[in-house]
């Protein structure tokens, strides 16, 4: 486990010119281009924009456990999908559920036969780790399964957020619509997954929260994604950079379409954004 104390300076009085956040699967990493781990051109952009002033944020669906191994470019971090927020070792939004509701939505994913990892801070559950999407999913992830411990009523890790994957999509809408109106499912049917968060948490949220905090207007916020679950930060930023292989609907409110990952898209617009 990393030592975030040491990780992190005190970062709370810091003066920053603006922010920049960064989603990371599709945005600083892309398996189906061939880049597996962040670029040292992209490390380059990023200590650079930390050099300018600019604070730096890993705006991410995934945990903390998840991001571990590239923790020490962000300052500041919108993990979970928003649930969880911090500028350095300050903590500024920490929503995970109630455990009443996560045993509601592991007898759902029992009785639809879906397989999910829950996803906590520093820790991971899942139902079943050998069903073959499931598999699948966190090789295309790449997750080792070490990380995670089974599954039951009585972990007594929080958990913020659920990532399930299917082999009947049937069963994945029904599920989909039986828990609809409480949460916000974000559908890949190209990887034959969701995620799952609590309606009102969405990397927007964190986007504000990380603005409120440093007293920045949305017009010095930057935000780079590929994917719908990006759409609400791209709406709470000045500037929303698309990734040369996003989604149509993310495309369609982007202010700038980046190059691919594996034409290092993220350092060639940040130097036409003047921001290196």
């Amino acid at each position: 486990m990393l030592d975030l104390d040491n990780l992190f300076e005190d970062l709370e009085e810091e003066k920053y010119v603006g922010v920049v956040c960064f989603d990371y699967d599709g945005t600083l990493v892309s398996k189906p281009e061939g880049v597996y781990e962040i670029t040292q051109e992209t490390i380059d952009a990023l200590e650079a924009l930390r050099d300018n002033g600019y604070l730096t944020v890993l705006a991410s669906g995934r945990s903390r456990l998840m991001s571990e191994h590239v923790l020490e470019y962000f300052d500041g971090l919108i993990l979970l999908n928003g649930s969880f927020v911090s500028i350095g070792t300050k903590v500024l939004r920490d929503l995970y559920l109630p455990e009443f509701q996560v045993q509601q939505v592991a007898e759902a994913l029992k009785r639809h036969g879906l397989s999910a990892f829950f996803d906590c801070l520093d820790d991971c559950y899942s139902n079943d780790l050998d069903e073959p999407s499931m598999d699948a999913l966190l090789r295309v992830l790449e997750i080792p399964k070490e990380w995670f411990d089974p599954w039951d009523e009585n972990a007594d890790a929080p958990v913020y957020k659920f990532v399930i994957s299917y082999q009947n999509e049937d069963e994945m809408l029904s599920f989909i619509e039986e828990f609809q109106e409480d949460y916000h499912i974000i559908h890949q049917p190209k990887f034959s997954y969701a995620d799952m968060n609590p309606k009102g948490i969405t990397k927007g949220d964190g986007v504000r929260v990380i603005l409120e905090e440093t007293g920045l207007p949305k017009e010095k916020c930057y935000v780079f994604g590929d994917g719908n679950n990006d759409i609400p930060m791209f709406l709470e930023a000045g500037t929303g950079i698309a990734m040369g292989n996003h989604t149509k609907d993310l495309g369609a409110i982007a202010d700038m379409i980046a190059k691919p990952v594996n034409e290092n898209g993220v350092a060639i617009a940040l130097k036409e954004l003047g921001l290196i």
